[in-house]
């Protein structure tokens, strides 16, 4: 109280009272970026006010800068990163239980850090450790709304000096005393707002592409990660799931648990938001389509390329696939959604998929999942099942509808590196428009999912900002439209 009563001394300042029933004293005056409000941090702690802290304002709260609970402390540093953070280091970072993150003046930049520490001589076991699990820490303290590296010579003596160095010229295996089960919230192609996030301690990585991953929570036991899910179902954050590291690598959840107590604690817990279970129904070999693991791609970026079999609320529909490798089911509420393969490509995934059709399942179609989750095309519901050998109404022609995704728009002859690109397409569609413009776009999809996957195949090709166009009897229709017509005429 008395603290407060001081700072509220400070020009141009206001308290305001939290829930908590604790008093929090704001500077009135905002900034546009945080090197502007450090500068003024700075001012009032010369000024005699040392408890200043720098945060945000988000949703009319303040949010505190993770740093600035840092400050005249000392932490370790793994790494400080902008874009495209490496899978393996992402894996690396999160199979350690307590690492942080913490901002730097530039949004867009993040340093992960572990531990909190009074000395440098604290940190040296940890700092060792680190080391040894093939990381290359480095001791910074957060002073004077500055990140500072800290001299070794001050954490290690000559002798523990030359074995640290020598540890990080050494190949290295990490390995762990235990498994950190996470929650991954999403992993969206555009950085999403911080007052989304308002209240939940997130990791964010970015990848390549423009997508970048959150991930909450850090947990010993599935049963504890899975409460959290569901809290973070609760916040908003429906695509939420559970993930698990250990020794630096990420994990399986049902290479964990037995069947029986995942099933189990999903169904105790809360069996409105049961999460995604997956079982293997099938180890037998492909006698007709030849796909070994060296001549699979390995899929990369968190994206790949999986085929869909079929949805059916009857179990008994798997005896079908006896000649189908490594089939996983989905459980969502009465239905089973069938799926095989992993791919890299959508062109590997489209020539599997023959083989699943000619296996008696015609309506089996290519799906993108990104790092877990689903994608789908805008209004689509990536979760929605209708089972397979539903009725059609007669309302509308699935000959009809048309889903292309649309590449460009030029005028007159196209410039030589686009042309070089379009070429590389199995098809190419043009429509002419006004003003001398043609509209080219490549695929003719049915199926929604199956077209998103393509697109994003397009996206890594190196295609810009591709989108998909809908047609029906020949007419431009919106996207919400094609999928209304896609489920009733199927």
């Amino acid at each position: 109280q008395k603290i407060a009563e001081k700072m509220l001394e400070v020009p141009n300042t206001v308290k305001m009272e939290k829930a908590d029933g604790s008093i929090e004293v704001l500077y009135k005056d905002g900034f546009a970026t945080e090197r502007e409000a450090q500068a003024k941090k700075a001012e009032l702690v010369k000024a005699g006010f040392p408890e200043l802290r720098v945060g945000k304002m988000i949703n009319g709260e303040n949010d505190l800068l993770n740093k600035e609970k840092l400050v005249n402390k000392f932490t370790i540093s793994l790494g400080t990163f902008a874009t495209n953070v490496p899978n393996e280091q992402v894996d690396k970072i999160l199979s350690i239980h307590d690492v942080q993150s913490i901002e730097t003046f530039n949004p867009d930049v993040t340093t992960f850090t572990v531990g909190n520490f009074d000395t440098e001589a604290e940190a040296k076991d940890r700092m060792m450790e680190l080391a040894k699990q093939g990381f290359k820490p480095e001791l910074i303290q957060y002073k004077d709304g500055k990140i500072k590296a800290i001299d070794l010579n001050k954490v290690f003596n000559p002798k523990e000096l030359l074995e640290f160095k020598n540890e990080l010229t050494l190949p290295s295996t990490m390995t762990t005393d235990q498994i950190v089960f996470r929650v991954q919230l999403g992993a969206y192609r555009n950085k999403i707002s911080e007052s989304i996030f308002k209240g939940v301690n997130t990791l964010a990585f970015p990848y390549p592409g423009g997508i970048t991953k959150y991930v909450t929570g850090s947990f010993l036991t599935y049963k504890q990660a899975f409460i959290h899910k569901n809290t973070m179902v609760g916040m908003g954050f429906s695509d939420a799931f559970v993930v698990a590291y250990k020794d630096g690598k990420r994990i399986k959840i049902t290479d964990l648990i037995d069947p029986d107590e995942f099933n189990a604690i999903e169904q105790t817990i809360n069996p409105q938001l049961a999460a995604i279970q997956k079982s293997k129904v099938a180890e037998n070999t492909l006698p007709g389509y030849k796909n070994t693991t060296e001549e699979q791609s390995k899929p990369t970026m968190g994206l790949n390329y999986r085929v869909q079999i079929g949805a059916f609320k009857d179990m008994e529909v798997q005896s079908k696939m006896k000649n189908i490798k490594d089939v996983e089911v989905e459980f969502y509420g009465d239905y089973n959604r069938f799926l095989s393969g992993n791919f890299a490509s959508f062109a590997q995934a489209n020539e599997y998929k023959k083989f699943i059709q000619s296996q008696g399942f015609p309506n089996a179609f290519v799906v993108l999942y990104n790092n877990g989750e689903r994608m789908a095309a805008p209004g689509e519901n990536p979760n929605a099942i209708e089972e397979n050998n539903g009725e059609n109404t007669g309302e509308y022609s699935m000959d009809k509808l048309m889903i292309l995704i649309q590449v460009g728009l030029h005028r007159g002859e196209l410039p030589e590196d686009v042309a070089k690109r379009f070429s590389a397409l199995p098809d190419i569609t043009k429509q002419p428009m006004p003003h001398g413009v043609t509209r080219y776009m490549t695929g003719n999809f049915k199926n929604p999912s199956e077209a998103v996957a393509y697109k994003e195949e397009l996206i890594k090709m190196g295609f810009d900002n591709p989108f998909l166009v809908a047609y029906y009897d020949n007419e431009r229709i919106d996207m919400k439209k094609a999928i209304e017509i896609y489920q009733l005429a199927k």
